[in-house]
């Protein structure tokens, strides 16, 4: 991470439970609008009228994907690790890109009518200053409440 600037560990998490957590995810999306009823929720296919403004919310909902983000796989590797450039690739279920808070990062504009799930973590040593930004259940630093100077 140091030369590079982020990790690729893939097949980190377990597959088949991304998969259920997925699974998880898209039920919320349908429940709540944001996928086409007229095809299978799986298929995590956008509703026509989709404005790209609740699925940041999912996180505190959905409590398989809380599991697979706060416990087991995810968080015995940070307790090991813890105590550049960018790549493109492609991902499969379980795959995970860690990388620092200085690193330049950014998912490539959605020119398809599929919903793009993926989620956005942030774990640190619990002996180094927090950034109240990115804490609690509808954290403000996705929007505009949480910019601080020029870039952030």
């Amino acid at each position: 991470m140091e030369t590079d600037g982020y990790l690729y560990l893939p097949a980190l998490l377990d597959r088949d439970q991304v998969t259920d957590v997925r699974r998880a995810v898209t039920g919320q999306l349908a429940a709540i609008g944001i996928l086409d009823p007229t095809y299978p929720a799986d298929d995590a296919i956008a509703a026509t009228d989709y404005k790209h403004d609740e699925q940041h919310r999912l996180s505190s909902k959905v409590s398989a994907l809380k599991l697979m983000l706060y416990s087991g796989r995810m968080t015995q590797f940070f307790h090991r690790v813890l105590g550049g450039r960018w790549r493109t690739h492609d991902y499969q279920a379980g795959d995970v890109v860690v990388f620092s808070t200085c690193t330049v990062h950014c998912g490539l504009e959605n020119h398809t009518n599929r919903v793009r799930i993926s989620t956005d973590s942030r774990y640190q040593s619990a002996h180094e200053p927090r950034d109240d930004r990115w804490i609690g259940e509808d954290p403000i630093a996705h929007g505009t409440a949480g910019k601080r100077g020029k870039v952030c």
